[in-house]
């Protein structure tokens, strides 16, 4: 009984054998998946980044677990421009980084593991297109494979597009806007004096005179959706006539938020999802790099990134006087403001 279980165990084992698959007459043939005697064209963006998924495909199946070796092949690219009459050059090492250099293939199959190539577009050296050939190298694992006639090189053309920068942000026109809520003011220094082309005359407000604490807000319809690249202030300078002389009072706290709609004069909760940016200057002193110079006549805080905006709100929270007794001032006060930007949307 012994000898009899044995021997069926053996049976079993045999028609159990791990090699089972197709019967193969041809020795395999390997090639790189969508090879072709012309080039795949790959343009970036300058400074973004590509990935390109490289494998290796079977145009006729192993029955050995394989192991193929990629490279590139700078020799390749003279043999291409002869061929197609281009006068390309290998494209720079420091512009593209891959994966691995080896992928695998499991018996009988007719797609590879992923060699990830990364096209670099920021460390290419100009606009022109180059050239970088893929090739195999070696396979191991299946001594009688060979390396297709017609898909054995992968030709990738790569260059980099360099869009064209925003043009110079303009002080926009002002007519047309409209001031839908600001804070309280002292008589004869309401807010449209920030807004009269006369530097000799300001917006004002002491919150201890006033009985106006603060932060401030103002909301500021600029009539239509522009595009909003930053501020300009022109803070009320020490002595009329000498702007040289330095500011008398300057912005020291600052917040601002765009919104494409709001909803009345956009204060209030319900508004809260319309602003949909949001930036926030400190005094230069607090913050070495912040824009906000309460000693300037004038500051143009600028925005991180541009925004497409047809509303405006600005908080003032802190300002300064450079008077001696008072260097922290309460309140707040603007000759001039204007907006920097661009009439078109830009992309």
């Amino acid at each position: 009984m012994r000898l009899l279980t044995a021997a069926l165990l053996l049976l079993a084992a045999a028609g159990c054998k791990e090699d089972d698959g197709p019967v193969l007459t041809q020795p395999a043939v390997l090639g790189i998946q969508g090879a072709t005697p012309e080039a795949e064209v790959f343009s970036v963006e300058s400074p973004k980044k590509q990935t390109v998924n490289v494998r290796v495909a079977a145009e006729q199946i192993s029955g050995h677990y394989v192991t193929v070796t990629l490279k590139t092949a700078p020799e390749l690219v003279e043999v291409y421009n002869k061929a197609h009459g281009t006068s390309y050059t290998l494209c720079p090492s420091e512009a593209y980084e891959v994966s691995t250099s080896e992928v695998m293939l499991p018996r009988y199959n007719t797609v590879s593991s992923t060699m990830e190539l990364e096209l670099l577009s920021e460390r290419m050296p100009d606009e022109n297109p180059y050239l970088l050939p893929i090739t195999i190298d070696s396979i191991k694992g299946d001594s009688r494979a060979t390396v297709s006639a017609t898909s054995g090189v992968l030709y990738i053309l790569f260059n980099k597009i360099v869009k064209p920068g925003p043009p110079d942000p303009v002080l926009l026109d002002r007519d047309g806007w409209k001031l839908l809520a600001s804070p309280k003011t002292k008589v004869n220094y309401e807010v449209e004096k920030a807004f009269d082309d006369d530097i000799n005359t300001f917006g004002y407000c002491n919150a201890d005179e006033e009985k106006a604490e603060p932060p401030y807000d103002f909301v500021l319809d600029l009539g239509k959706t522009v595009t909003v690249r930053g501020f300009q202030f022109n803070q009320r300078y020490m002595t009329t006539g000498k702007p040289e002389d330095g500011a008398r009072y300057g912005i020291a706290h600052m917040e601002v938020w765009t919104a494409e709609t709001i909803t009345g004069d956009g204060l209030g909760s319900e508004n809260d999802a319309n602003w949909t940016y949001h930036q926030e200057y400190w005094d230069y002193r607090t913050d070495p790099e912040s824009p906000l110079d309460p000693l300037a006549v004038i500051i143009n805080p600028m925005l991180d990134d541009y925004q497409h905006a047809r509303y405006i709100k600005l908080r003032i929270h802190n300002s300064y006087t450079n008077k001696t007794y008072n260097p922290v001032f309460r309140g707040w006060c603007i000759a001039e403001f204007n907006v920097w930007g661009n009439n078109e949307l830009l992309e």
